[in-house]
């Protein structure tokens, strides 16, 4: 990882990933305002049948994120309920997350401590140094939910496109 610390890493990225599902949850509520759909029934819209819907992904990218800063800081928070249902207390979700990770420690993400991240999946177990953890599970589950989110909302007409989900990422970067 060259000279790129575990922090600067995880947690801008989680950071701005997040403000891009705030963003996209409040484009799908001004599109549910405009349709007279509900903010509950925006939150059940999934892909298909059989895949999870927003709140699950909304959900999920969140607890990535935190469970993330608890594996790599050894720290043992309390869970949240994944409750949410309404793109209200989604959005809700989503800043809450974001304060959690703008007071997540820097030296603690940098410690060498844990060396190993432990991780359970179904009936699959890892146990992964803690630059592979960030690099093949937790920035690549954060990013299929998020992403996930995004194609769910786009395929149900929300009007949104690449830059929405880019801009958060490219803030600051711009050349004029």
């Amino acid at each position: 990882m060259s000279n790129t610390t575990l922090y600067e890493t995880t947690i801008p990225t989680f950071i701005r990933g997040l403000q891009t599902l705030s963003y996209i949850l409040a484009k799908a509520g001004a599109y549910a305002d405009e349709h007279q759909i509900s903010a509950q029934a925006v939150a059940g819209w999934a892909l298909c049948d059989d895949m999870r819907p927003l709140s699950f992904q909304v959900q999920l990218a969140s607890n990535t994120a935190k469970k993330s800063v608890e594996r790599l800081t050894a720290f043992s928070g309390s869970p949240w309920p994944d409750d949410e249902d309404s793109l209200p207390r989604l959005a809700e979700r989503v800043d809450k997350t974001i304060d959690f990770l703008e007071r997540t420690d820097f030296a603690a993400i940098n410690s060498p401590n844990p060396s190993t991240i432990h991780l359970v999946l179904k009936d699959r177990i890892f146990d992964f140094s803690r630059e592979d953890y960030v690099l093949k599970y937790a920035l690549p589950n954060f990013f299929f939910h998020v992403q996930t989110a995004y194609a769910i909302l786009r395929m149900k007409g929300v009007q949104i496109g690449k830059f929405d989900y880019l801009n958060a990422f490219l803030k600051g970067d711009e050349k004029k």
